[in-house]
């Protein structure tokens, strides 16, 4: 099936973009966590659960954000995917109202396209503090 198909697409570009993204981030942790950790008694994985993923909270939100807006903003893949015009995403909806057989003026479209903006607008505002907090991380 060709859906299964471009799917896997998509899952071969999201994933290597925030694996790659996770990998700088990790490169950039002092090793001196890990060590200090591994003295005091810890296993891999509670210095990996305990230390590195608090740590990388705000690498993990903006990979979050980046991979929400993409999939979100994606026309292509809306309109391969669906099969009816019932079952459509946001965006494959809001540029089948931009036709010339639509019937919608100018500021319908603008007042949809300003909907469909709000999600990845409020979930950007909500994790500002991710991003703060990584900025600030990268003062120390």
């Amino acid at each position: 099936d060709t859906r299964h198909g471009l799917v896997l697409i998509y899952t071969a570009v999201n994933v290597p973009f925030a694996a790659l993204v996770m990998r700088n981030f990790f490169t950039n942790v002092s090793h001196s966590l890990y060590e200090a950790a591994t003295i005091d008694g810890a296993s891999t994985w509670s210095v990996f659960w305990r230390i590195f993923m608090p740590v990388s909270a705000s690498a993990l939100a903006a990979i979050f954000i980046l991979e929400f807006t993409l999939t979100w903003n994606d026309l292509l893949f809306g309109l391969t995917l669906s099969a009816t015009d019932t079952v459509r995403p946001v965006m494959t909806a809001l540029a089948s109202l931009q036709s010339a057989y639509s019937g919608t003026t100018a500021p319908d479209v603008l007042a949809a396209a300003l909907v469909v903006s709000l999600p990845t607008i409020v979930l950007f505002l909500l994790a500002q503090r991710f991003f703060r907090q990584g900025l600030a991380l990268g003062q120390l």
